[in-house]
């Protein structure tokens, strides 16, 4: 079925099922949608033109969170608000749960999915910082059928991204964190809630009791280059040495040379690597001293 919307007269589509959607998408200036936190006010803004949008928030094949062979699937119709409310992701990733309570306020919660998110490649997303520490992949649906792409190789630069005409994210997928790690998420902006990441943190440790030297480190950090980033500079010299002072301020100093800010109208770039430093420090104080 096939509607006139009274946005600036674009159209609406409203498939019945993931091939109708896909068919409507096969004209190149269409574009899906689903909560519309996004893509809506881009549309009122002038920053993005479309003559049809492709309502897929009806369809529920996209909509799940489900655990197959140790890994984590997440549809791209799931919403932020489902995500902190998953038993499965309390028991498996937590870390997913922690990030999500940082989007927006609770009404973008509610309406926000996890496909938008990606799709939208705000350089300052939150959940994407997190997912690039859990190594995820993205998994896009076409007629022609479908691919996966690593989540690095998806992300392009700001608003852009991987997806070819005709595909639609379908889901999401990673690896559960393992029993003996630790993980946390970081952000500041210029306000306490609802606010626009001016940086953001992502860190992983993976170890044991006994300490975290040659362990598992994932660091990524958001809203400091055209996208956000896996820190493997950073990485590498944190699995090298032991725990301390001097250990920090290297990883620091590898952090604020991995990261490539710009000045805006929210911050200077010199004090977006100042902030990138001060959150991997708290960070790894914090994962080091818990129990």
């Amino acid at each position: 079925m096939v509607t006139t919307s009274n946005l600036m007269n674009i159209k609406l589509c409203s498939p019945r099922s993931i091939n109708e959607a896909l068919n409507f998408l096969s004209s190149p200036r269409h574009r899906p949608i689903a909560g519309g936190t996004d893509i809506i006010p881009g549309i009122r803004s002038g920053r993005l033109s479309v003559d049809a949008l492709v309502d897929i928030s009806f369809l529920d094949e996209l909509r799940f969170i489900e655990l197959f062979e140790n890994k984590i699937q997440i549809g791209a119709n799931t919403t932020f608000t489902e995500l902190i409310e998953s038993d499965l992701l309390e028991k498996t990733c937590k870390i997913i749960i922690e990030t999500a309570k940082n989007v927006g306020a609770e009404q973008t919660r509610n309406r926000g999915t996890i496909g938008g998110n990606l799709g939208n490649a705000s350089p300052a997303a939150d959940l994407i910082t997190t997912l690039l520490t859990l190594d995820a992949n993205v998994v896009l649906i076409s007629l022609k059928g479908k691919r996966s792409l690593p989540l690095e190789r998806f992300l392009l630069g700001p608003g852009k991204t991987g997806i070819e005409p005709g595909e639609l994210i379908h889901h999401i997928y990673f690896d559960t964190l393992r029993d003996n790690s630790k993980a946390i998420y970081l952000k500041v902006g210029k306000r306490r809630g609802m606010a626009c990441a001016l940086a953001n943190l992502s860190l992983i440790i993976s170890g044991n009791k006994e300490g975290y030297i040659n362990k598992s480190y994932k660091v990524a950090i958001g809203a400091v280059a055209p996208t956000a980033i896996r820190c493997y500079k950073t990485e590498q010299i944190l699995r090298t040495e032991a725990s301390n002072e001097e250990l920090i301020n290297k990883s620091i100093k590898a952090i604020c040379s991995e990261c490539n800010p710009i000045d805006d109208i929210r911050a200077t770039a010199n004090y977006r690597k100042y902030v990138v430093g001060k959150l991997l420090k708290h960070a790894l104080e914090k994962l080091w001293s818990s129990n």
